[in-house]
Protein backbone atom coordinates (compact mmCIF):
# COMPACT_ATOMS: atom_id res chain seq x y z
CA UNK A 1 0.00 0.00 0.00
CA UNK A 2 1.52 3.64 -0.66
CA UNK A 3 2.26 5.76 2.10
CA UNK A 4 2.72 8.81 0.56
CA UNK A 5 6.10 9.20 1.74
CA UNK A 6 8.36 11.69 0.47
CA UNK A 7 11.31 11.33 2.79
CA UNK A 8 12.82 8.97 5.02
CA UNK A 9 15.54 9.71 7.59
CA UNK A 10 17.31 7.10 8.85
CA UNK A 11 20.13 6.85 12.18
CA UNK A 12 22.44 4.37 10.47
CA UNK A 13 23.09 3.17 6.82
CA UNK A 14 20.59 2.87 3.97
CA UNK A 15 21.34 0.40 1.17
CA UNK A 16 22.34 1.63 -2.09
CA UNK A 17 20.00 -0.32 -3.99
CA UNK A 18 16.93 0.69 -1.80
CA UNK A 19 17.74 4.64 -1.82
CA UNK A 20 18.17 4.56 -6.19
CA UNK A 21 14.74 2.31 -5.46
CA UNK A 22 13.19 4.94 -3.77
CA UNK A 23 14.71 8.11 -5.09
CA UNK A 24 13.12 6.08 -8.51
CA UNK A 25 9.90 6.94 -6.65
CA UNK A 26 10.84 10.47 -5.80
CA UNK A 27 11.67 9.54 -2.18
CA UNK A 28 14.03 11.78 -0.63
CA UNK A 29 17.16 9.45 1.49
CA UNK A 30 18.97 11.13 4.42
CA UNK A 31 21.12 8.37 6.18
CA UNK A 32 23.05 8.49 9.69
CA UNK A 33 21.56 11.42 10.97
CA UNK A 34 22.17 11.68 14.56
CA UNK A 35 19.43 9.91 17.61
CA UNK A 36 18.46 13.91 18.58
CA UNK A 37 17.66 14.63 15.11
CA UNK A 38 15.39 11.83 14.73
CA UNK A 39 14.00 12.61 17.67
CA UNK A 40 13.47 16.18 17.24
CA UNK A 41 12.06 15.44 13.41
CA UNK A 42 9.95 12.95 15.23
CA UNK A 43 8.49 15.97 17.78
CA UNK A 44 8.31 18.42 14.87
CA UNK A 45 6.62 16.18 12.35
CA UNK A 46 4.53 13.87 14.29
CA UNK A 47 5.79 11.10 12.76
CA UNK A 48 6.50 7.94 15.01
CA UNK A 49 10.43 6.74 14.99
CA UNK A 50 10.43 3.58 13.90
CA UNK A 51 12.42 0.12 14.78
CA UNK A 52 15.10 -1.40 12.21
CA UNK A 53 12.95 -2.12 9.34
CA UNK A 54 13.68 -5.17 7.00
CA UNK A 55 12.54 -5.73 3.64
CA UNK A 56 9.88 -8.20 4.91
CA UNK A 57 8.35 -5.18 6.93
CA UNK A 58 5.25 -3.43 6.23
CA UNK A 59 5.31 0.17 6.53
CA UNK A 60 1.86 1.64 7.17
CA UNK A 61 0.33 5.09 6.37
CA UNK A 62 -0.15 5.66 9.96
CA UNK A 63 3.80 5.65 10.10
CA UNK A 64 4.56 9.07 8.21
CA UNK A 65 3.39 12.38 9.00
CA UNK A 66 2.72 14.95 6.10
CA UNK A 67 5.44 17.35 5.93
CA UNK A 68 7.16 20.23 3.33
CA UNK A 69 11.17 19.83 2.82
CA UNK A 70 12.93 22.77 1.36
CA UNK A 71 16.46 22.64 0.69
CA UNK A 72 18.43 25.78 1.80
CA UNK A 73 21.18 27.78 1.65
CA UNK A 74 23.74 29.55 4.07
CA UNK A 75 26.04 32.55 3.42
CA UNK A 76 28.60 30.08 2.26
CA UNK A 77 26.52 28.38 -0.05
CA UNK A 78 26.33 25.31 1.81
CA UNK A 79 22.57 23.53 1.67
CA UNK A 80 20.60 21.93 4.47
CA UNK A 81 17.12 20.83 4.93
CA UNK A 82 14.09 22.28 6.45
CA UNK A 83 11.38 20.32 7.33
CA UNK A 84 7.68 21.74 7.74
CA UNK A 85 5.00 19.85 9.06
CA UNK A 86 1.96 20.65 7.32
CA UNK A 87 -0.75 18.37 9.01
CA UNK A 88 -4.07 19.80 10.91
CA UNK A 89 -2.72 18.81 14.42
CA UNK A 90 1.09 20.54 14.19
CA UNK A 91 3.18 19.50 16.91
CA UNK A 92 4.19 22.51 18.82
CA UNK A 93 7.89 22.42 18.15
CA UNK A 94 10.38 25.56 16.52
CA UNK A 95 13.27 25.78 15.10
CA UNK A 96 15.98 28.27 15.14
CA UNK A 97 17.40 29.12 12.50
CA UNK A 98 20.81 31.43 13.47
CA UNK A 99 23.14 32.95 11.06
CA UNK A 100 25.85 35.34 11.52
CA UNK A 101 28.21 37.42 9.63
CA UNK A 102 31.09 34.61 10.35
CA UNK A 103 31.55 31.42 11.63
CA UNK A 104 32.22 32.60 14.79
CA UNK A 105 29.66 35.21 15.24
CA UNK A 106 27.14 32.06 14.53
CA UNK A 107 28.63 29.87 17.05
CA UNK A 108 28.34 32.52 19.91
CA UNK A 109 24.85 33.13 18.72
CA UNK A 110 24.10 29.48 18.67
CA UNK A 111 25.78 29.45 22.07
CA UNK A 112 23.67 32.17 23.81
CA UNK A 113 20.49 30.39 22.07
CA UNK A 114 21.63 27.09 23.77
CA UNK A 115 22.35 28.73 27.03
CA UNK A 116 18.35 30.28 27.33
CA UNK A 117 16.89 27.07 25.95
CA UNK A 118 19.14 25.21 28.88
CA UNK A 119 18.08 27.88 31.61
CA UNK A 120 14.70 27.17 30.16
CA UNK A 121 14.88 23.66 30.53
CA UNK A 122 16.66 24.16 34.25
CA UNK A 123 13.87 25.80 35.27
CA UNK A 124 10.94 23.48 34.14
CA UNK A 125 13.16 20.80 36.08
CA UNK A 126 13.28 22.60 38.93
CA UNK A 127 10.70 25.35 39.55
CA UNK A 128 13.02 27.15 42.03
CA UNK A 129 14.69 30.95 41.46
CA UNK A 130 17.40 32.64 43.02
CA UNK A 131 17.67 36.34 42.83
CA UNK A 132 19.46 37.29 39.94
CA UNK A 133 22.20 40.28 38.48
CA UNK A 134 24.68 39.15 41.17
CA UNK A 135 22.63 39.19 44.39
CA UNK A 136 22.67 35.98 45.26
CA UNK A 137 26.31 35.80 45.17
CA UNK A 138 26.71 38.44 46.74
CA UNK A 139 24.48 37.51 49.40
CA UNK A 140 26.84 34.04 49.59
CA UNK A 141 29.71 35.92 49.50
CA UNK A 142 28.89 38.27 52.81
CA UNK A 143 27.85 34.91 54.11
CA UNK A 144 30.82 32.73 53.59
CA UNK A 145 33.29 36.15 55.10
CA UNK A 146 30.99 36.29 58.26
CA UNK A 147 31.76 32.33 58.82
CA UNK A 148 35.19 32.73 57.80
CA UNK A 149 36.69 33.51 61.47
CA UNK A 150 34.90 30.81 63.03
CA UNK A 151 37.38 28.84 61.18
CA UNK A 152 40.79 28.02 62.27
CA UNK A 153 44.31 27.55 60.41
CA UNK A 154 44.81 28.16 56.62
CA UNK A 155 41.32 26.20 56.33
CA UNK A 156 39.80 29.94 56.80
CA UNK A 157 41.94 31.80 53.91
CA UNK A 158 40.07 28.85 51.91
CA UNK A 159 37.10 29.96 52.92
CA UNK A 160 37.71 34.20 51.92
CA UNK A 161 39.49 32.81 48.59
CA UNK A 162 35.76 31.16 48.22
CA UNK A 163 34.00 34.23 48.90
CA UNK A 164 36.07 36.24 46.78
CA UNK A 165 35.58 33.38 43.13
CA UNK A 166 31.91 33.54 44.34
CA UNK A 167 31.81 37.79 43.98
CA UNK A 168 33.73 37.26 40.20
CA UNK A 169 30.19 36.79 38.77
CA UNK A 170 28.86 40.38 40.07
CA UNK A 171 32.14 41.91 39.20
CA UNK A 172 31.84 40.21 35.19
CA UNK A 173 27.98 41.26 35.14
CA UNK A 174 29.32 45.25 36.24
CA UNK A 175 32.25 45.22 34.10
CA UNK A 176 29.42 43.47 30.62
CA UNK A 177 27.08 46.31 31.80
CA UNK A 178 30.11 49.40 31.53
CA UNK A 179 30.34 50.09 35.35
CA UNK A 180 33.02 50.50 37.52
CA UNK A 181 33.80 46.80 38.47
CA UNK A 182 35.28 46.89 41.91
CA UNK A 183 32.99 50.01 43.16
CA UNK A 184 29.72 48.35 41.77
CA UNK A 185 30.56 44.87 44.06
CA UNK A 186 31.59 47.40 47.07
CA UNK A 187 28.42 49.02 46.67
CA UNK A 188 26.50 46.17 46.65
CA UNK A 189 28.58 44.61 49.67
CA UNK A 190 27.19 47.76 51.33
CA UNK A 191 23.64 47.72 50.40
CA UNK A 192 23.57 43.56 52.21
CA UNK A 193 25.27 44.83 54.68
CA UNK A 194 22.14 47.07 55.51
CA UNK A 195 19.70 44.87 54.85
CA UNK A 196 19.05 44.98 50.96
CA UNK A 197 19.86 41.29 50.62
CA UNK A 198 18.83 41.10 47.58
CA UNK A 199 20.59 44.23 45.99
CA UNK A 200 22.16 43.61 42.37
CA UNK A 201 22.55 44.59 38.88
CA UNK A 202 19.81 45.08 36.18
CA UNK A 203 19.87 44.40 32.65
CA UNK A 204 20.69 47.94 32.01
CA UNK A 205 23.45 48.19 34.50
CA UNK A 206 21.85 50.07 36.95
CA UNK A 207 22.46 48.73 40.79
CA UNK A 208 19.04 48.41 42.81
CA UNK A 209 17.81 47.34 46.24
CA UNK A 210 16.03 44.76 45.14
CA UNK A 211 16.37 42.80 41.59
CA UNK A 212 12.97 40.67 42.05
CA UNK A 213 11.12 44.18 41.67
CA UNK A 214 12.78 44.54 37.98
CA UNK A 215 11.94 41.09 37.08
CA UNK A 216 15.85 39.43 37.63
CA UNK A 217 15.52 35.74 38.31
CA UNK A 218 18.34 32.53 38.13
CA UNK A 219 16.87 29.16 37.67
CA UNK A 220 18.09 27.99 41.09
CA UNK A 221 19.40 24.40 38.97
CA UNK A 222 21.59 26.65 37.08
CA UNK A 223 23.58 27.97 39.78
CA UNK A 224 23.60 24.95 41.78
CA UNK A 225 25.47 23.12 38.88
CA UNK A 226 27.51 25.90 38.30
CA UNK A 227 28.82 25.83 41.76
CA UNK A 228 29.30 22.19 42.00
CA UNK A 229 31.54 22.07 38.86
CA UNK A 230 33.42 24.84 39.55
CA UNK A 231 34.35 23.19 43.23
CA UNK A 232 35.04 19.72 41.19
CA UNK A 233 37.48 21.48 38.60
CA UNK A 234 39.21 23.25 41.27
CA UNK A 235 39.36 20.10 43.58
CA UNK A 236 40.51 17.73 40.69
CA UNK A 237 43.48 20.87 39.65
CA UNK A 238 44.72 21.00 42.60
CA UNK A 239 45.43 16.84 42.89
CA UNK A 240 48.02 17.39 39.91
CA UNK A 241 51.06 16.39 41.07
CA UNK A 242 53.66 19.34 41.07
CA UNK A 243 57.26 18.90 39.79
CA UNK A 244 59.90 20.66 41.80
CA UNK A 245 63.04 21.26 40.03
CA UNK A 246 66.62 21.75 42.15
CA UNK A 247 67.28 24.85 41.53
CA UNK A 248 70.55 25.97 44.12
CA UNK A 249 72.95 27.31 43.00
CA UNK A 250 76.00 24.89 41.91
CA UNK A 251 73.29 21.63 41.28
CA UNK A 252 74.18 19.86 38.55
CA UNK A 253 71.02 20.87 37.05
CA UNK A 254 71.77 24.08 36.42
CA UNK A 255 75.21 23.10 34.66
CA UNK A 256 77.69 24.53 37.16
CA UNK A 257 80.79 22.30 38.11
CA UNK A 258 82.31 21.30 41.50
Amino acid sequence: MPTGAVAVFASGDIHRDIAQELGSRGVLTVQNVKDSRIEFLARATGAPVSTPLVSADVVEAEATAPVHIDQRFDQQDESWLAVTATGRNVPEAVSFVVRGGSDSVAREAERRVKDGLNAVRAAVMRPEALPGGGAAEIAAAVALRDFAPSVTGRAQLAVESFADAIETIPLTLARNAGRDALGTVLDLRSRHATESGRAGITSNGVVVDDVIDHGAFDPQLVRTSGFVRAVEFTNSYLRIDGILYNANPGSPVDGASS
